[in-house]
């Protein structure tokens, strides 16, 4: 599933089973893409035995990654494998990661949009400072205050334009997540 990037996940067993008459040998287990594994199955196993593996993922990028345990030994059709699937995603998102507003009158105010920051972690992250730049403004219930595993706080963003024609800025929140700081477009 899901899984914030440069944490390691839970770890999933699978159970491998000798179901031959003679005992296993040679037996070497490894794995593809952001994928580890530990094992109980040692270099041999016995005739109708099994072993654990424990499988674990630790994303190093953004998005759907596919991997793979591959098992090699002395049974007939060596290697097997077992197909790995899991999201890299942010510690800390926020989305929209891009705010647009409408024509707005020349110092006033707009309607406020809201940008929902979400901790993907399974652990609290603590918020620091959010910053903006170009002539918006900010109101929220994240800065200097912990998001629980899971958890969601809001941040209102209004365009107040100080001159005629387009602007553009950026909302930037600090935290104590791994990765970089999630950070939001704004134009109007």
């Amino acid at each position: 599933g899901n899984q914030s990037i440069s944490t390691t996940s839970t770890a999933q067993a699978v159970t491998m089973t000798n179901t031959g008459t003679g005992t296993l040998l040679n037996i070497s287990i490894s794995t593809a893409g952001d994928f580890a594994q530990t094992n109980t199955c040692g270099s041999s196993l016995g005739a109708g035995l099994n072993c654990t593996i424990s499988v674990t993922y630790t994303p190093t990028v953004l998005g759907n990654e596919n991997g793979s345990v591959s098992i090699s030994d002395s049974a007939a059709g060596s290697p097997q494998q077992i197909t790995l699937n899991g999201t890299g995603v942010p510690a800390v998102a926020v989305s929209p990661s891009t705010l647009s507003f409408a024509l707005q009158l020349v110092e006033t105010n707009s309607a406020t949009q809201t940008v929902t920051l979400t901790n993907y972690q399974t652990v609290p992250v603590n918020i620091g400072t959010i910053s903006i730049s170009g002539p918006f403004s900010e109101t929220d219930n994240c800065a200097n205050t912990q998001v629980a595993a899971g958890g969601i706080c809001s941040i209102n963003v209004a365009f107040i334009p100080t001159a005629g024609g387009s602007a553009t800025g950026s909302l930037v929140v600090s935290d104590n997540g791994p990765g970089s700081s999630p950070m939001v477009q704004l134009a109007g």
